[in-house]
């Protein structure tokens, strides 16, 4: 990933000036005199956070998630950008996983179930089988008699087989009911 520097850049109060380092360096934070005390130690505290945050990113160099909740996987030498609303589920494959998309293209990945269960479990994802993650957002029925789930998006439907125990564990999200 590529991560810009933390400029802070004190400009004057006339905007001749400012035209020019906007356009050519495109700060992240500036003051624009007169500035107060209080104005500074936002700024920097606001450096601090970016600087923590850009940290966790490094720590964990095989996903993260920007600020529109796009998640990044590492892929290949870069990285595969994923946005979980098109993703309808995921299944465990043999050496990784298959995620399944909206518009019924799967996308083949080299990552435990369990790995992408951490990321996706944020938005909205739940895992009702060993093999199996869904988004709850595409989930149109439960069987509590068939114990089966429903998955479903304009163009296709997925049937996935529950157990007892899923089927209660999914039974207790509160905004499920399950008939």
């Amino acid at each position: 990933a590529h991560f810009q520097e933390t400029k802070v850049i004190f400009t004057y109060q006339g905007n001749v000036c400012e035209s020019n380092v906007f356009n050519d360096y495109s700060p992240d934070y500036y003051l624009k005199k007169p500035f107060l005390h209080s104005e500074t130690i936002k700024i920097i505290d606001n450096i601090e956070t970016k600087k923590n945050e850009d940290e966790v990113i490094v720590k964990n160099q095989y996903s993260f998630v920007d600020e529109h909740g796009i998640i990044y996987l590492k892929f290949g030498k870069g990285f595969l950008l994923i946005d979980p609303l098109e993703v309808v589920y995921i299944r465990s494959a043999k050496r990784g996983c298959e995620l399944t998309k909206r518009n019924g293209e799967n996308q083949f990945l080299k990552y435990k179930i369990s790995f992408l269960e951490n990321i996706f479990k944020d938005f909205n994802f739940f895992r009702i089988t060993k093999s199996v993650i869904i988004n709850l957002e595409y989930l149109f029925m439960i069987s509590r008699k068939s114990k089966r789930c429903f998955l479903k998006n304009c163009d296709n439907e997925y049937i996935f087989q529950l157990t007892s125990r899923n089927v209660m564990a999914i039974n207790k999200l509160p905004f499920i009911k399950v008939g």
